[in-house]
């Protein structure tokens, strides 16, 4: 089986803010503090959030916008630039040790609208699943995270892991496919449980404790399934698109145990990555 070990949260402490002054660029760092004290409070006022909230619905709308090109493509700049701002904003919350802030709640409560982005235009695949990645990351500090699947609702998150269990095709750039396989590995690693289970299993939650029965919103091909079977030609595949796989593989099986049970029903797989491990001797 293999694994992977999870690196120390507190490993390296984050700079003092004399340490920061002192760099080249400490002339930005009083900016860059209200900036984050206004948007991480943990009590600021929703209206913070607003012009975030805002740029998401306006995604939605460039989609099917009739205007010049120009316009089209400044306004899908300003879209795939407020989402990396938000990705941002939590990373530095994370970095920083920082309590729970708002900003966290509100993205929580704004996913379905984030979802849709992925499917509304293929510019915002990237940024969507980073700043998905970044929310589930934080949030594991929680004691009880909060769901991403729970606040995605059943009819989102069923289309949602369909457009992403396509992987960026027909286009299938490099970066994106990456993206993909590092943010299901953060999700079964990081306190998901019923995401997790979606992904390996197919199933939604309801299908697996059996209230459900022909539900349409079950994956053709469980996530885990079809990594296993894109590495039993992993001599053929590019390693960039390969680790990401691997570590997907990997961390399901180090945190959910049972799915190394069905190992067995996967011995192309087992042969293959065998074989490619031989070639390194």
């Amino acid at each position: 089986m293999l694994t992977f070990s999870r690196p120390t949260p507190n490993a390296i402490d984050p700079p003092s803010k004399t340490e920061l002054t002192t760099r080249i660029t400490g002339v930005l760092l009083p900016s860059a503090l209200h900036i984050a004290d206004s948007f991480l409070a943990s009590s600021s006022s929703s209206l913070r959030f607003q012009p975030l909230l805002v740029a998401y619905l306006d995604g939605l709308k460039s989609s099917y916008l009739t205007t010049s090109l120009n316009e089209l493509d400044l306004w899908r700049i300003q879209v795939t630039s407020v989402l990396a701002f938000s990705k941002t904003l939590i990373r530095v919350n994370n970095y920083f040790e920082r309590p729970t802030s708002q900003l966290e709640g509100s993205i929580f409560k704004s996913a379905p609208l984030i979802a849709r982005l992925y499917a509304s235009n293929i510019q915002y695949r990237m940024p969507v699943v980073v700043l998905f990645e970044a929310l589930v990351v934080t949030a594991n500090d929680d004691s009880e995270p909060p769901s991403l699947l729970g606040h995605l609702g059943q009819h989102t998150a069923k289309n949602f892991l369909h457009v992403l269990s396509n992987l960026d095709r027909p286009l299938a750039r490099e970066t994106n496919i990456r993206a993909i396989w590092h943010f299901l590995s953060k999700i079964v690693s990081n306190k998901q449980q019923w995401f997790a289970n979606y992904l390996l299993t197919g199933k939604t939650p309801r299908d697996a404790v059996g209230l459900k029965q022909n539900n349409p919103s079950k994956l053709d091909q469980p996530l885990l399934t079809t990594a296993l079977k894109s590495l039993q030609t992993i001599d053929r595949l590019p390693k960039s698109e390969a680790l990401p796989m691997l570590e997907f593989v990997a961390l399901s099986q180090n945190f959910w145990p049972w799915t190394v049970y069905d190992s067995p029903e996967h011995g192309p797989f087992i042969k293959a990555i065998s074989e490619y491990v031989g070639t390194f001797g």
